[in-house]
């Protein structure tokens, strides 16, 4: 809910429930993804800077366009006008022309372009991990950068199955290690996923782990 918080205030103040709006805005006009002769891009609020790079000063004087609450009414209109003429040009030529005049606007990128983007890098999204099956494995970084309090250097791969279940078996959840007596497997077999489930499908009374057939409750874990 918290990111569609826009959205929910517009619908708490008017009462209107607000349909799919795609790429575009619930209530500023130009907002909204365009294509062009070569590529994608999206385009944010600039009126009427936007009408100058386009070379289409006429709609800023045109009732229709003139004011944001005529846009939003002829929004359709706005978007086909504002597409047409930006299939004159490659997404490239239009971003050079946009940067000049402070529009905010960003090509589409696919996810090769992505990763090889300057600002990611420089972010450190793109990270490398050592993993015990799989050797070197890129992941993508956290993106909440905040000094003193992440570290990018201290990220671990994903586990294998199993890697843990001594630590949330006996650390965590309190049994007594290693599972052995009366076991089929060891606690290393046993998954996490299957013992989060036994957990919270039972009472705080009767809940335990199930393990090869077997039920561990903290009433009966001595036994081991």
């Amino acid at each position: 809910m918290a990111t569609l918080v826009y959205e929910y205030s517009h619908y708490f103040c008017s009462g209107i429930v607000p349909g799919p709006m795609g790429s575009g805005h619930l209530s500023l006009v130009p907002y909204n993804a365009y294509n062009t002769r070569q590529g994608w891009i999206v385009i944010g609020p600039s009126w009427p800077r936007l009408a100058r790079v386009l070379n289409m000063e006429w709609m800023t004087d045109d009732p229709r366009f003139a004011t944001q609450p005529a846009r939003l009414e002829h929004k359709a209109e706005f978007d086909r006008l504002v597409q047409e003429k930006l299939m004159e040009l490659p997404a490239e030529d239009w971003l050079e022309l946009m940067h000049v005049e402070d529009i905010p606007a960003a090509p589409v990128n696919a996810l090769d372009k992505v990763v090889a983007n300057p600002q990611a890098q420089h972010r450190n999204m793109i990270i490398e991990l050592d993993h015990a099956l799989g050797g070197k494995v890129k992941m993508v970084g956290n993106p909440l950068k905040m000094p003193g309090s992440i570290d990018d250097t201290t990220y671990l791969a994903p586990p294998t199955l199993g890697q843990h279940n001594d630590e949330v078996l006996g650390d965590l959840l309190g049994y007594s290690l290693p599972f052995t007596k009366n076991t089929a497997v060891s606690s290393r077999a046993i998954s996490a996923s299957t013992c989060a489930r036994q957990i919270n499908s039972r009472t705080p009374q009767k809940r335990g782990l199930f393990i090869s057939g077997q039920t561990v409750t903290r009433q009966n874990r001595k036994d081991f």
